[in-house]
């Protein structure tokens, strides 16, 4: 009995000393349905978020015929073009979801065209 003991003693410690390594970080860029994400919704240009961050999906809604978005890694509508979207047809929505998210290191600033156009952004 002692000696079943002292295995499963030993078995847990192993184990335990393994844990930490299958665990990983919790905010990982490659992890899928990894926890909550935010939302950020615009009808016109502007920062979406600010800091560093990943995007996971972008919604354009078109109001009007050829609506576009354009984000950016910035401030300002200066930075590195990250992600493009168009939708041709008013009344239409383009949805882009992202299995690597996009990661940013400024913040996102959307540039949206097209009269009434809207989009909703899901980071962390």
């Amino acid at each position: 009995m002692k000696k079943l003991f002292c295995l499963l003693v030993c078995l847990a410690l192993v184990l335990g000393a393994f844990v930490p390594v299958f665990a990983g970080s919790y905010d990982r860029e490659d992890a899928d349905e990894a926890g909550y994400v935010n939302c950020s919704a615009r009808n016109s240009d502007g920062s979406l978020f600010s800091g560093a961050g990943y995007i996971y999906a972008v919604t354009l809604y078109a109001a009007s015929a050829t609506s576009t978005l354009t984000i950016y890694d910035a401030s300002s509508a200066t930075g590195n073009v990250v992600i493009e979207v168009a939708e041709a047809t008013a009344g239409d929505s383009a949805r882009l979801e992202f299995t690597r998210p996009v990661k940013v290191s400024t913040g996102a600033y959307a540039d949206l065209s097209g009269s009434n156009a809207a989009v909703v952004v899901e980071y962390r």
